[in-house]
């Protein structure tokens, strides 16, 4: 049986962007894990917001980790306005 874990938040701006997706691949790379640049010029991402489904549409970037062959990849793909919404099955 897996868990599955939901995280969202918001960044704010470049710089402190910069800082995290730093941080995430000196955690990635200390651990082992894969990580992949993240970067689509226009995208759909699915999201929910106060329980209702809402899409976001438009350019994307971030990093995804790829921790084990038996998780799912944790993705940390942002939008426009530095926003994450994301989950991950373990």
């Amino acid at each position: 049986m897996g868990v599955t874990i939901h995280f969202e938040g918001k960044v704010k701006g470049a710089t402190a962007y910069s800082l995290l997706i730093d941080e995430l691949r000196e955690f990635a790379a200390s651990h082992g894990w894969k990580c992949e640049e993240l970067a689509r010029s226009n995208t759909v991402l699915k999201r929910v917001r106060d329980e209702k489904p809402w899409d976001y549409s438009g350019p994307t970037f971030g990093v995804q980790l790829l921790p084990h062959l038996a998780s799912g990849p944790l993705r940390f793909e942002f939008d426009e306005d530095y926003y994450v919404q994301e989950f991950v099955k373990t």
